[in-house]
């Protein structure tokens, strides 16, 4: 079940839901250059979380309450935060030929290998808004050329995860209230992506 904020800025609603989420799987994804799972989580986790912050500003009613709408929920796992419907989503991708789910056995783990199958056009491109689309392109620049491990830590140590109980749903509105962003100089998460653009 989809978490919903009240809106307050026109969005587009084709851009929200399944097709957008799927839209947002499929474009980290390559054909020739396979991704981990743990991987995939986390830059989903993190354009999700620039997205809100970008979004914030522009939805700040009279009152200054924050509102958005969140069309994917992510909760706080061991190994950081993941899409509530990640796993069912996956195997929908699959099952419809978009993505190659390939299980690989280290021994003493296993993961979840993905590469991008054959995706209608129209699919990949999923009804993302402006501001979708330079938060994902951002995210990918920026953190996925980066060790699963590394990206893993990193969102370790960022709110909304660390103030989350084990299991429990991720609260976006969190996102300005991280001090160790701040003892960096950076107003959120979004303003430490832009900058690791310009580096």
């Amino acid at each position: 079940m989809a978490l919903r904020f009240k809106q307050t800025i026109p969005i587009d609603h084709a851009s929200l839901g399944p097709k957008s989420f799927w839209g947002q799987i499929l474009f980290f994804l390559d054909r020739d250059n396979p991704i981990n799972k743990t991987k995939l989580n986390k830059l989903l986790f993190f354009s999700a979380a620039a997205y809100w912050c970008e979004r914030v500003d522009a939805v700040n009613n009279e009152e200054g309450e924050r509102n958005f709408a969140l069309d994917v929920v992510y909760l706080r796992l061991d190994h950081g935060p993941v899409p509530n419907n990640i796993d069912q989503t996956l195997l929908e991708l699959e099952n419809s030929g978009y993505i190659r789910l390939s299980l690989i056995d280290h021994g003493s783990y296993s993961e979840y290998r993905i590469t991008k199958g054959d995706v209608p056009e129209k699919l990949e491109d999923a009804a993302f808004d402006k501001v979708r689309q330079e938060i994902l392109s951002l995210t990918k620049r920026t953190l996925g050329q980066i060790s699963a491990s590394k990206i893993s830590n990193l969102s370790h140590s960022i709110e909304p995860w660390n103030s989350t109980a084990p299991l429990g749903v991720l609260d976006f509105r969190k996102l300005d209230d991280d001090p160790r962003l701040k003892e960096k100089g950076f107003d959120n998460i979004l303003k430490y992506m832009e900058n690791l653009d310009k580096e």
